[in-house]
């Protein structure tokens, strides 16, 4: 009996208020500036959130919005969105108990809208599915998404459950994979898996470390699910995760550990992408790329990258170029970070359910006469963690 293989059947994502960028650095240089912090500050902040080219700020809090709207000017994300804000009055820093208190239900809100759109674009009864993997990295609480989606979509109550929390941005490709190994092994029948992060609630004007200018630049809020089965459109070919040698201090994440905490703590070290340029073209990284695509005739996969920032898109074009890959290869990479900015475990989600989306529009491309088309995609996160996929379009 040949052995049961993993695909993905549907996908979905839900993000909350889009505040154009403009507005984001206007608020932050007004609280920055009431906290008593230099103008070079301020204009850093600035200089670094331009150089990053995302459009919009993405986020859970009305606090950001421009002073023309209100919560009510957004009918379509009013059960994802928090009414009323914990940066009230604008000088307020709220304290991390503060923060969770309001984390549980974001979590709750965020998760369930992506997962419903990730089952409506599957077609399937909830009730088929048997296990349901999560992450997020922007807080915790138990019971967990796993029990509230179960709950809130109706699933069934032996569904089998697991949350991979405060892991980083490589952990939705972690559950991916994991979902993946549920159905080779014949135990899954269907699959959900959802991510979740909610990056603006740690925001805190007084952290002027570069790093923390960098993830505050970058990092937004949003959701995004994947709905996988022993059956369907994209089968999950290939998979798997390394740690790229000596990086452990590129990224890190960590809770409040410190007198005067308010917030968890990201760094995003500005050599990261560096780091992985090196690997994928001398190290191990190397071997993953000839894995993913033999650099033959054939046309290369499509690309879906982790759009963790302009700096580390910008590293992995070398090594991707050098195996095969066109130029504008990491397009749609780009695209979506401009668009939705570094959303942590979600980010490359994300990028899954844009360019399937786009993929089907497009309709099957393959025939008796020409290779089907195929997508990789890579995620990274702390480690420095590098986790892959291969995708292929069946019939």
């Amino acid at each position: 009996m040949s052995q049961q293989e993993a695909h993905i059947v549907g996908t979905g994502s839900a993000f909350p208020y889009p505040v154009p960028i403009e507005r984001y650095r206007e608020m932050d240089a007004k609280m920055r500036r009431v906290h008593g912090q230099p103008e070079s500050i301020i204009s850093t902040l600035r200089r670094l959130s331009e150089k990053s080219r995302i459009r919009l700020h993405h986020t859970v809090c009305p606090h950001w919005l421009p002073e023309d709207k209100s919560p009510a000017d957004y009918p379509d994300i009013q059960d994802a969105v928090l009414q009323e804000d914990i940066f009230t009055p604008y000088n307020y820093i709220p304290p991390f108990w503060k923060r969770l208190s309001v984390f549980e239900e974001i979590l709750r809100k965020l998760g369930t809208k992506a997962a419903r759109n990730a089952i409506a674009d599957w077609g399937g009864d909830p009730r088929d599915i048997t296990h349901i993997f999560t992450t997020c990295t922007s807080g915790w609480t138990e019971p967990g998404l796993p029990s509230m989606l179960i709950k809130e979509l109706g699933l069934r109550y032996d569904c089998q459950k697991a949350e991979l929390n405060f892991n980083g941005c490589f952990c939705g490709g972690t559950c991916l994979r994991l979902a993946r190994d549920a159905i080779r092994a014949g135990d899954g029948k269907a699959v959900l898996v959802v991510a979740v992060e909610m990056a603006t609630l740690h925001y805190n004007p007084l952290l002027t470390d570069m790093d923390d200018l960098v993830t505050h630049a970058i990092f937004k809020d949003g959701a995004a699910a994947v709905v996988l089965a022993p059956e369907g459109k994209w089968r999950y070919r290939k998979t798997g995760m390394s740690i790229v040698p000596d990086t452990a201090d590129r990224m890190t994440f960590n809770p409040p550990l410190r007198p005067g905490d308010d917030s968890y703590r990201m760094h995003l070290y500005k050599n990261v992408g560096g780091a992985l340029d090196v690997y994928f073209r001398e190290g191990f990284g190397a071997e993953i790329l000839r894995k993913l695509y033999e650099n033959t005739s054939k046309s290369p996969p499509e690309l879906g990258i982790h759009p963790g920032g302009v700096k580390i898109l910008e590293g992995m074009k070398r090594p991707l170029v050098e195996s095969g890959w066109p130029e504008d290869g990491l397009d749609a990479s780009f695209e979506t970070l401009f668009s939705y900015g570094n959303q942590g475990s979600v980010a490359m989600l994300i990028v899954i359910d844009r360019q399937l989306k786009a993929f089907k529009e497009e309709g099957f491309t393959g025939s008796p006469t020409k290779e089907n088309r195929k997508l990789v995609t890579m995620a990274f996160g702390p480690g420095v963690t590098v986790e892959w996929a291969l995708l292929e379009e069946v019939a």
